[in-house]
């Protein structure tokens, strides 16, 4: 099972190191210490880290705008951990959390139009095109608050 808990600053050294693979870094807009920074101290945001059996393998940084949605800010995993069904936990996890703790009735993030990889699993989770931008993908889907 999949547990998630606030980053704390000891876990930024592993966060940016995540976001720096190559595999990831090409799909990220601003990264490094001054973000999580500002996402760490921003009361909108919570920055989480993702756990499988007490093990860090990733993080997410979900952020309460007005209304009744959240975005999904931020999902990265460490490279180790792809392929495992470690994203598809997260997501789900993190889809719950925005429900059951922000009292969200929706969730929406941006991705960049060319990442068929992350593209395939929010579609596949129930995420749907809302709006495109040049190369941004809007997508949103539906969350039961409680």
């Amino acid at each position: 099972m999949l547990a998630l808990r606030a980053t704390a600053r000891a876990d930024l050294a592993a966060v940016i190191a995540w976001e720096a693979e190559p595999d990831t870094a090409c799909w990220l807009g601003d990264t490094g210490p001054a973000w999580h920074d500002h996402a760490l101290s921003d009361p909108t945001q919570e920055h989480l880290i993702a756990l499988r059996a007490g093990v860090p393998v990733g993080f997410a940084v979900l952020a309460r705008v007005p209304g009744p949605s959240v975005e999904l800010r931020r999902v990265v995993l460490a490279a180790e951990h792809r392929g495992s069904g470690h994203g598809r936990a997260l997501l789900r996890a993190l889809l719950a959390r925005a429900a059951t703790v922000h009292g969200a009735t929706e969730v929406w993030l941006d991705v960049k139009a060319d990442n068929t990889r992350a593209r395939a699993l929010y579609a596949a989770n129930g995420f749907t095109v809302s709006r495109a931008i040049g190369q941004l993908i809007f997508l949103s889907r539906p969350v039961a608050a409680r």
